[in-house]
C-alpha cells in the first residue's frame, strides 16, 4: 500500500468519523437554536438572511452531508465483502470459490445514512436553487404572476436620443437584493450596537438573575449576529452593471429608514456699501414644512428659497433635481453685446414685448444637450405671432406663386399694349361664383379635417395626429384658405384699381412685401436652428411675470417651444427675475435662463413701475442630489461670477457639508448700490426631498424587510453622472403616478436612461383562480388560527373572455 493511498484513507476516515460528525450536528443545532431566537427577537426575515440562507450555514449543512457520506464509505469493506465458497466434490483439489455478501445488520444503518443524505441535498437544492414568491388573488379572480420575495431588479430603459421618435427602448434588467437590514448597520460594529443591539436591549428589562442572564445571552447574541450579517450579505457596496458605457454602482442600500426635517442654510454675507464701509449679515435660509407655511409669495416656490437682503439683494437656494440642471445654472449665463444701432428699437418685436425694453442684451440662454446657445429676443420675436418656420414658409411661396402667376397673366393679356395698359381696366378673372365656389371647397375641406382630427382623439382609432392623411387635409386647408383670401384681395384690388398698369403695380408691391418676408424668415429660421444639433425653436411667448399677492411688476416670461432632432415637442419657461421658477422638459436635455438689460425707469406698456430688483446683486446656489453646491452671482448687471463650491465632510453620514469663505469681487460693482464682496457658508443639509433629508433608521423588527427598501446609486451613463436615493416601487400597491414621482432619469450628449427599482415578477406558467378564502377561527378569540382558500388552476394567456368563461364554468360546476 503506497502513502497516497493511505492518506487518501485516513482523510476518509477523518471525514466520516463520528467524532466529527458529533461536532459538526452540535454546531448545526447550535445555530438553529441560536436562529429561533434571532427570529423572534429580530424576524423571519433577519433569521433567513443571516442564518438559514447565508453561505456559513450552506458550508456547515454541506460539511454535515459529506460527515455522513464519508461514514458510510468507510464501512463499504464491512458491508459489501466476498465471502468463500465451499467445493461440491471434496475429493478434488481445485481453488475455493467466493460470493459478494451484505452485512444484514449494517442495512439499518445505510438506510439511516441515505435518508440524511436525501434530506440534506433536498435542503441545499430548496435553498440554493428554489425561490420565494408572494401573490395577491382576491376572491373571484385569477392571476398569472407572482412576486420574488427575496429579490429586486433594476429595471433601465435606454433611449438613443438619435434614433427616430418611435424607436423602442432597450429594456434591462438588473437583479439586486438588499436585505433585510441596512448596509451601514453591517458595516461596523459600533454601527450595529447604536442602531440594532442597543434598541434591542433596550426594550428587555432588568432586574432578576435569570433576566441579566437572559440579556447577556442577548449581547453576545447580537455580537455573533453582526459577524453573521457581515459574512452572509449576498451584495455590497460596489458595481451592479458595466457594459456599453452604462454603470450603476450602489452606493448605500436602507431596509428601515425614515424622512427628518433639514436645518437651515447658515452663511454669512459680507456687504460693501457706497461710503465704502463693509458690514456682514447672517443669513438663515430654510424649506418650510407643512406646519409653517411661506407667508411671503416670493420666498418660496419650485424646489427654492430666497431671501431679500440689505438693499435688495437677493440670495436664491434651490435644489437641483439633476447634476445636469446644476451645471446648466453656470452655463446659461449671458454674453454682453456690444451697443448697436438696432438698440434703440424693437425691430419687428413682438406685440407682447415692450419695444423699449428689448434690445441687444435681452436675450435666451439655453444649453441643450449640453452645448450652450444664446439668441436676442428680437430675433426670437417674430415667432410670438407667426408660428413655426415652416407653416409660414409654405404660406408664403404658396403666396408668392399665386401673385407671381396672376402678374403675369395681367402682363400677358391679349388685349394690352403698351400705349393703352394705363386705359384698360384689369383682368375681370375673380367672379362671384368663383368666390363661393372657393368658399365651398374650403368649407367642404375644413369638414372633412375636423373629421380626421376627431378620430385621431379617438383611443381605439389608428388614425394619429401625424397620419400622412391628415397632414395632406390640413395644408390642402391651409393653402384653399390662403387662396380664397388672396383672391378676395385681388377682387378688391380690381374693382378699386381705375387701369391695368395700376392694378399690376398694387401687385408687385405685394410680391415684394412676400420677398421681404420670405428674407425675413430665413434670418427666423437660422435664429431659431440651434446650431448643428438639430434643434430648433418652432414658438416663443413673452408676457409680462405677475406674482400673486405681489404689486411689483417682477420682468418678463418666456414660453419657448422647441423640436427635438427626432420631431419631439417640449415647453421650457423661463423668468428673467425669478429663474429659479424656471421649468424645464421632463427629458432633461434642455436647460436656459432669460436675461433683460440693466433698465431703469417706467414700464410705458404696462404703466407700472419696472422691478428695480433686476438692477441689484444676486447670488444663486444649487445643491444637487450628491450634495455638492454650485454658484452663481450677478453684479446686477449681468456679469458673472461662477464656480462649485469645495466642500468638506462633516459627518461620516455626509448629511452635512461646509465650504470656507469664497470672494465674490471678480466682477464689476455698481457704484450706486451695495454689493456683497465675500460669502461663507457654515452648514447646510443634504436635503433627500424637498425640506427634508433621508436618515437610515435604527432597527425595527416589523419593518425588517424589503418592501420599500431604498438604495443609494450612483449612474454613469456615457459623459453624465448622476447620484441619488431610489425608492423601491412595490408592483403590487403604488398607483402610476407615485412610480412617476419614484423614477429616475440620467440624460447624457447621446442617450438617456429611466431607471426603476422594482419588485421581480415570476411567471407561474399557469393562471390560479381563488373561489373562496376562509379564515378559521378558535372559540373565544378574534385572531385566525388558519386558513383555507379553494384554489383552481386554468391554462395561462387566456384572453379576458375565455378566462371569464373558464371562471363561469368553474362556478357553475362547484356550486
Amino acid at each position: 500500500m503506497n502513502n497516497k493511498t493511505q492518506i487518501f484513507r485516513r482523510t476518509l476516515k477523518f471525514c466520516g468519523s463520528t467524532l466529527l460528525g458529533a461536532a459538526l450536528m452540535t454546531a448545526a443545532a447550535l445555530a438553529m437554536g441560536w436562529a429561533t431566537f434571532v427570529e423572534r427577537e429580530m424576524g423571519t426575515p433577519v433569521a433567513q438572511r443571516v442564518i438559514y440562507a447565508s453561505n456559513w450555514f450552506y458550508v456547515l449543512i454541506g460539511a454535515l452531508g459529506l460527515n455522513v457520506l464519508c461514514s458510510a464509505l468507510v464501512r463499504i469493506p464491512a458491508f459489501i465483502r466476498r465471502v468463500p465458497v465451499d467445493a461440491t466434490d471434496g475429493a478434488t483439489s481445485e481453488p475455493r470459490k467466493t460470493k459478494i455478501a451484505v452485512a444484514k445488520q449494517l442495512i439499518p444503518f445505510y438506510l439511516a445514512h441515505l435518508g440524511i443524505l436525501v434530506l440534506l441535498v433536498g435542503c441545499l437544492a430548496t435553498a440554493l436553487f428554489g425561490t420565494q414568491a408572494r401573490m395577491t388573488i382576491p376572491e373571484g379572480t385569477a392571476v398569472e404572476k407572482a412576486i420574488d420575495a427575496s429579490a429586486r431588479l433594476f429595471d433601465v430603459e435606454l433611449v438613443d436620443l438619435t434614433s427616430p421618435a418611435d424607436a423602442q427602448p432597450a429594456k434591462l434588467d438588473i437583479p439586486f437584493s438588499g436585505g433585510p437590514l441596512n448596509w451601514r448597520d453591517c458595516a461596523s460594529y459600533q454601527s450595529w450596537k447604536n442602531n440594532v443591539s442597543e434598541p434591542l436591549l433596550a426594550k428587555m428589562s432588568e432586574g432578576s438573575f435569570f433576566k441579566d442572564l437572559a440579556q447577556g445571552a442577548a449581547r453576545w447574541s447580537q455580537k455573533a449576529a453582526f459577524l453573521a450579517a457581515n459574512v452572509s450579505r449576498t451584495q455590497k457596496p460596489g458595481t451592479l452593471y458595466d457594459k456599453d458605457g452604462l454603470k450603476i454602482e450602489v452606493l448605500d442600500y436602507a431596509t428601515i429608514y425614515d424622512f427628518a426635517p433639514v436645518e437651515p442654510l447658515a452663511a454669512t454675507l459680507t456687504l460693501k456699501k457706497p461710503d465704502g464701509k463693509s458690514v456682514v449679515e447672517k443669513l438663515e435660509l430654510a424649506f418650510p414644512n407643512d406646519a409653517t407655511p411661506p407667508t411671503d409669495a416670493l420666498s418660496v416656490s419650485r424646489r427654492a428659497v430666497r431671501k431679500t437682503l440689505t438693499e435688495g439683494v437677493r440670495v436664491v437656494y434651490m435644489l437641483a433635481d439633476s447634476n445636469a440642471e446644476a451645471a446648466a445654472l453656470l452655463k446659461t449665463v449671458p454674453t454682453q453685446n456690444a451697443p448697436t444701432a438696432e438698440n434703440t428699437t424693437a425691430n419687428g418685436a413682438s406685440e407682447s414685448v415692450s419695444a423699449q425694453n428689448v434690445n441687444q442684451n435681452d436675450v435666451v440662454v439655453l444649453a441643450v444637450d449640453g452645448e450652450r446657445f444664446q439668441i436676442r429676443l428680437t430675433d426670437l420675436a417674430p415667432l410670438a405671432y407667426s408660428g413655426s418656420t415652416d407653416e409660414q414658409r409654405a404660406s408664403l411661396e404658396t403666396q408668392r406663386t399665386e401673385i407671381e402667376r396672376r402678374l403675369n397673366l395681367e402682363r400677358k393679356r391679349e388685349d394690352a399694349t403698351p400705349d393703352n395698359a394705363s386705359e384698360l381696366k384689369p383682368l375681370q378673372t375673380v367672379k362671384r361664383e368663383d368666390l363661393e365656389r372657393n368658399a365651398a371647397e374650403l368649407s367642404e375641406l375644413l369638414r372633412s379635417t375636423n373629421e380626421l382630427l376627431a378620430a385621431s382623439a379617438e383611443p381605439q382609432n389608428a388614425v394619429a395626429a401625424d397620419n400622412p392623411a391628415l397632414v395632406e387635409a390640413r395644408q390642402k386647408y391651409s393653402q384653399r384658405r390662403l387662396l380664397n383670401y388672396l383672391a378676395s384681395a385681388w377682387a378688391q384690388l380690381e374693382s378699386a384699381s381705375a387701369n391695368s398698369k395700376e392694378f399690376c403695380e398694387a401687385l408687385e408691391k405685394m410680391l415684394s412685401d412676400t420677398t421681404s418676408r420670405l428674407t425675413e424668415l430665413d434670418r427666423l429660421d437660422a435664429a431659431s436652428r440651434l446650431g448643428e444639433t438639430g434643434w430648433r425653436i418652432v414658438g416663443f411667448e413673452t408676457s409680462p411675470t405677475l406674482v400673486s399677492n405681489v404689486d411689483e411688476l417682477q420682468g418678463w416670461t418666456a414660453l419657448i417651444q422647441l423640436e427635438s432632432p427626432q420631431g419631439d415637442k417640449c415647453e421650457a419657461t423661463l423668468y428673467s427675475e425669478l429663474a429659479e421658477r424656471n421649468r424645464y422638459p421632463e427629458n432633461g436635455r434642455v436647460f436656459g435662463a432669460l436675461w433683460l438689460d440693466r433698465f431703469e425707469g417706467a414700464d410705458s406698456e404696462y404703466g407700472r413701475p419696472w422691478n428695480p430688483a433686476l438692477s441689484k446683486p444676486k447670488l444663486e446656489l444649487a445643491q444637487t442630489p450628491d450634495g455638492a453646491l454650485y454658484y452663481r452671482y450677478n453684479n446686477g448687471l449681468n456679469e458673472f461670477q461662477t464656480g462649485r463650491l469645495e466642500t468638506k465632510t462633516l459627518d461620516a453620514a455626509l448629511q452635512n457639508i461646509a465650504v470656507s469663505q469664497i470672494a465674490l469681487t471678480d466682477v464689476a460693482t455698481p457704484t450706486d448700490s451695495t454689493a456683497p464682496t465675500a460669502f461663507s457658508l457654515e452648514k447646510v443639509g443634504l436635503q433627500t426631498e424637498l425640506g427634508y433629508r433621508f436618515t437610515p433608521g435604527a432597527f425595527e423588527q416589523e419593518k425588517a424587510n424589503e418592501f420599500y427598501g431604498t438604495a443609494k446609486v450612483r449612474v454613469t451613463l456615457d459623459d453624465a453622472v448622476e447620484t441619488f436615493w431610489i425608492r423601491t416601487i412595490p408592483l403590487e400597491s403604488v398607483s402610476e403616478e407615485q412610480v412617476k414621482y419614484l423614477t429616475k432619469r440620467v440624460v447624457s450628449s447621446k442617450r438617456a436612461a429611466t431607471i426603476r427599482l422594482t419588485d421581480r415578477e415570476l411567471d407561474l406558467g399557469v393562471a390560479l383562480f381563488v373561489k373562496k378564502f376562509t379564515p378559521v377561527y378558535e372559540p373565544g378569540s378574534t385572531t385566525a388560527a388558519s386558513f383555507s382558500s379553494l384554489v383552481r388552476v386554468l391554462p395561462q394567456g387566456l384572453s379576458a373572455e375565455e378566462q371569464a368563461a373558464a371562471l363561469a364554468q368553474i362556478r357553475k360546476t362547484t356550486r
